[in-house]
């Protein structure tokens, strides 16, 4: 099964969506999910991605740039920021299994499917 963690309004992940279906032509169950996740998810998402909770955070986001950028977070304080702020998080985030990619550009799902 695929997931994609997204925005709502995110046009990666509808580009994402849109390669799934037509250069993959995918027969399996994609889960469309938001980005109010869990800790629990989050973590989950960063070790599949095997990354650092910064490298999830959009830098360039009002939020980040007002509010955060200033302050030296450990990165279980990353967390639970990204979980207060969740539009801080870059999206889409597509998982296969035990692989994902932020799909930005939205090409690069094509090398976890």
């Amino acid at each position: 099964m695929i997931v994609i963690y997204q925005h709502p309004k995110c046009k990666a992940a509808k580009k994402c969506v849109k390669i799934l279906e037509t250069d993959f032509k995918q027969n399996q169950e994609v889960t469309y999910e938001g980005l109010d996740v869990t800790e629990e998810d989050l973590k989950r998402i960063i070790k599949i991605l095997d990354c650092k909770p910064i490298d999830l955070i959009k830098l360039g986001h009002t939020i980040w740039k007002t509010l955060l950028r200033f302050i030296d977070f450990s990165d279980d304080e990353l967390i639970k920021v990204m979980l207060h702020y969740p539009l801080i998080i870059k999206s889409p985030i597509v998982i296969n299994g035990n692989k994902a990619v932020i799909g930005r550009p939205p090409e690069l799902i094509k090398h976890i499917i």
